[in-house]
């Protein structure tokens, strides 16, 4: 929006508008109609900030409007053109005809939701294990140890490495939101930082094996992490939603210390 008005926010001049005005044209030629300082060129006087994943800032500076998409998909080469297609026509004051399809369009909206409700559940393998550490076999994440502690509607996995230990907390009856240092810059295209902010859950498949959910919020990675019980045993396997890389890491095994 800084750029969509020509530099100004809350009536302060933040950026030049002959930059603005530079930044946003044409400079080079590119994949898409041209390439300005850090923007793509777009349809006429749009210009856009093209993510990895398939996450944009589509700038229509004759309509004062941004359109951001934060997403978590492979590149959609078709994307584009149904942007194109609906934008910026789309922005427009009047509402849009009442039929069938508004209305469906509107209960959709009403329901979207990043992650689905947790029902709670439980299991006897919990009494078992909780508080006990379990030692893990050599490996190439550099994992030594792990340990699970239970209440009735959370659970805190701690995992330790040789940079200390790393706790995500999962709900078991809702989302547990916090901040992490639980490595998995192999998964992240490579990215981690001192922290990341997580949202976790987690849910009982069967008796001995218990899934997390981690939703990595400031970002587009979704961790599933599936530990796996069998006596004094624990098989845990983790993979991601997407990547540049490698979507799921080598199984991890542990035996209770």
């Amino acid at each position: 929006m800084l750029y969509s008005q020509k530099g100004v926010w809350n009536g302060r001049q933040l950026l030049p508008a002959d930059w603005v005005a530079e930044a946003s044209r044409k400079q080079v030629a590119n994949s898409f109609d041209g390439y300005g300082y850090q923007w793509h060129m777009g349809r006429g006087t749009a210009f856009l900030a093209d993510g990895l994943f398939t996450q944009l800032s589509i700038v229509f500076p004759d309509q004062d409007a941004v359109l951001a998409v934060f997403s978590a998909v492979p590149k959609e080469p078709n994307l584009m053109s149904i942007i194109w297609k609906h934008f910026p026509s789309a922005f427009q004051v009047k509402p849009l005809p009442a039929s069938a399809g508004a209305v469906m369009l509107a209960q959709r909206e009403a329901k979207l939701r990043l992650l689905d409700p947790l029902t709670l559940t439980s299991s006897p393998t919990s009494r078992k294990v909780s508080g006990r550490a379990f030692k893990l076999a050599s490996n190439d994440q550099g994992a030594d140890s792990v340990v699970f502690n239970f209440t009735r509607d959370q659970v805190r996995y701690t995992l330790t490495d040789s940079r200390g230990s790393h706790d995500i907390v999962a709900g078991l009856a809702q989302w547990y939101e916090q901040n992490t240092t639980m490595p998995g810059a192999r998964l992240h295209h490579e990215y981690e930082p001192d922290t990341m902010r997580v949202v976790a859950g987690a849910v009982w498949r069967s008796p001995d094996a218990l899934e997390m959910t981690w939703q990595y919020v400031e970002s587009a990675f979704r961790d599933t992490v599936l530990r796996r019980f069998d006596g004094d045993r624990v098989a845990i396997e983790r993979h991601v939603n997407l990547n540049s890389g490698e979507l799921k890491l080598p199984t991890l095994k542990g035996t209770l210390a």
